[in-house]
């Protein structure tokens, strides 16, 4: 009789573990976030993302993922440029020279918190020479 209580008694106990364990799925899915993720480290993930799909040699969705984060974040040069060298490795000369300038535009003109000024400005020397580089000479 003792051993058969002590076996119902751990099936109940078992039940409300289970039974709390739902409960507490359940609330965190119902409640607000009340902090979400930093705009800006969701850009460098998307950015990142996209560099490593082109490590690995997938450049059609490195473009889609760079395509992505630029319009998501218009005002980033960094998905412009990095779409624009994704682009020139594909060898769509026209579509990465648009990048390119769509980057120029951008970079040292709208400072963010991913890149210091002293750095956009270099980057912005490194883009026009990639652009004379890619326009064809008169």
């Amino acid at each position: 009789m003792k051993l058969m209580f002590a076996s119902k008694s751990r099936i109940v106990l078992l039940s409300l573990v289970l039974c709390g364990l739902v409960i507490a799925d359940w609330w965190m899915h119902s409640t607000p976030m009340l902090r979400r993720i930093d705009p800006e480290l969701y850009y460098l993930i998307k950015v990142g993302e996209a560099g490593q799909l082109r490590d690995h040699g997938d450049l059609i969705a490195a473009t889609r993922a760079l395509k992505s984060a630029a319009r998501e974040f218009p005002t980033y040069y960094q998905a412009y440029f990095s779409l624009g060298n994704v682009l020139l490795e594909a060898g769509n000369t026209n579509a990465a020279l648009s990048n390119y300038i769509e980057a120029l535009n951008f970079c040292g003109k709208c400072p963010t918190n991913l890149t210091p000024i002293n750095a956009q400005l270099a980057e912005r020397h490194l883009i026009a020479e990639r652009i004379r580089g890619l326009r064809p000479s008169p």
